[in-house]
């Protein structure tokens, strides 16, 4: 309902989403954009997003069909190959459900090979699927630069070539014309399709002009989302904390983002919203940082005599920041012993064009090819360690050599945290009793055993919450909302 109502205040008229593709796959960077990894639950989401959307006279555009369950060499040698069955009952049910039930005005094809055709020339599912079977109506967009033909993507039923006119440039079409490969007719019936969607959601009847968002009544209502989407994973006694609270100390890492800034896909350290990539990033009006947050709540509570640090420890677990000043590990060791409450906040960042950390074994069309860690698995791409200091955009490869593309780093998370659970607290409450874990993160993480049951510290799952980071994580940790009621 934002969205669609934001989207008119800016005048657009298409939502290339909801993304409904199976988050099957643990690294996929783009499972936070998805909706998890059945196929009912993602088509039910999908359906109510789509209906909303289009409530609002947008134009909503389920992606990506089909089969693009990676990000990993999606757009070049990616071929998926699934029998009939199987794609039928999981990965195009939830596009079924958008198009019976949602109505959908629109269908992106997507990046990769879908057994044996380019998704975008696959006249199978485009066409026979797609139209006939499901009785779709709209039209079918390209996701960019997807299309790989002129004349096989229009013979199987696309009818929008994004973001440029490449294979369907003039001169190609109209070469296919001369050739026979394509008739008018086939061209009618693309731009038929698309502006019989763009008649029916009133894009011809409104004009073209901007009009003012309400921020604050839109951020009230994203803080709301946010917070009731998160998920407790487990309490030992920490949460939530006491509104009278003394002294709280904030740990992360000081090449990490998630204890210092608002978090969303692609967010990157220093970097303001936006600096990640992929259709998921949004530029907001502001945003709110964690220890902000919690000082906002602290405020709404009226407790005016607490103090909230901010310790930033390095990937050796070996120097630390307080408060931007110069300290030993030792020393933040000894500040959340002598806290009232400690938040230790850890995560994955992901986003669209790379999956999380993969092994650097090589890959065909690229050059990641350096030799694993000893050691190392799958698993260790979903670990709260490793991370990329480069653009997200570029594959993040586990692996020994500074040769490769992207060559990820250990930022020593898991035990900086089980050394903070092993400090003797100086305060009335034990470590475990006081100590709460927030994970920010695209997807499911692979936690240390030690971490999880009755001796590990609360563990809060928020995802990625967006601009309202900070008031959303201090809501979670009180349990009370900026008005002061309970949650």
């Amino acid at each position: 309902d934002i969205i669609g109502t934001e989207m008119g205040n800016l005048a657009l008229h298409v939502f290339e989403a909801p993304g409904v593709n199976m988050a099957r796959i643990p690294v996929l960077g783009r499972n936070f954009e998805y909706f998890g990894e059945d196929p009912y639950l993602t088509g039910t989401m999908g359906v109510a997003e789509t209906k909303a959307l289009q409530a609002k006279g947008a134009i909503a555009m389920p992606k990506h069909f089909v089969g693009n369950e990676q990000e990993t060499e999606r757009m070049n040698y990616l071929q998926t190959t699934v029998d009939r069955q199987t794609l039928r009952e999981i990965y195009m049910l939830p596009f079924e459900m958008a198009v019976k039930e949602g109505h959908a005005g629109s269908i992106m094809c997507a990046y990769n090979f879908i057994n044996g055709s380019q998704a975008c020339a696959s006249k199978e599912n485009l066409t026979d699927v797609l139209r006939n079977d499901w009785g779709f109506t709209g039209y079918v967009q390209s996701d960019f630069f997807a299309m790989k033909s002129t004349t096989g993507t229009m013979q199987a039923g696309m009818d929008h070539e994004m973001p440029i006119p490449q294979y369907w440039s003039s001169a190609n079409l109209t070469a296919a014309l001369a050739a026979g490969t394509i008739t008018t007719a086939m061209i009618d019936k693309a731009l038929e399709r698309r502006y019989t969607q763009m008649f029916k959601y009133g894009i011809f009847d409104r004009p073209l002009k901007q009009t003012d968002i309400d921020y604050t009544t839109n951020g009230t209502k994203a803080r709301d989302i946010g917070t009731k989407a998160a998920v407790l994973l487990q309490n030992n006694g920490a949460l939530p904390l006491a509104s009278d609270v003394k002294k709280i100390v904030v740990v992360g890492k000081a090449t990490q983002v998630y204890a210092q800034q608002a978090i969303a896909g692609g967010a990157l350290l220093g970097k303001d919203f936006g600096a990640g990539g992929g259709s998921s990033d949004v530029v907001p009006n502001y945003s709110v940082k964690p220890v902000e947050g919690i000082k906002n709540m602290l405020k709404a509570l009226g407790n005016t005599s607490a103090t909230v640090q901010l310790v930033l420890i390095d990937d050796a677990n070996s120097s630390a920041t307080i408060d931007g000043t110069s300290a030993t590990f030792a020393q933040a060791m000894s500040a959340a012993a002598g806290a009232d409450a400690v938040v230790v906040m850890a995560g994955t960042i992901a986003e669209e064009g790379a999956d999380r950390v993969t092994l650097g074994t090589g890959t065909t069309g690229s050059s990641l090819t350096a030799a694993v860690p000893s050691g190392a698995t799958a698993a260790d791409g979903m670990s709260l360690d490793w991370y990329a200091s480069t653009s997200l955009s570029t594959p993040a490869v586990l692996a020994t050599s500074s040769a490769n593309q992207n060559v990820v780093k250990n930022s020593g998370t898991a035990s900086m945290i089980k050394s903070i659970m092993g400090q003797t607290s100086t305060t009335a409450k034990s470590m475990i009793a006081k100590t709460a874990l927030v994970l920010k993160d695209n997807a499911g993480v692979a936690m240390d055993p030690a971490l999880v049951g009755a001796s590990g510290p609360a563990i809060l799952e928020t995802w990625f919450p967006g601009q309202e980071d900070g008031n959303i994580v201090a809501q979670l940790l009180f349990g009370k909302d900026l008005a002061g009621n309970s949650i």
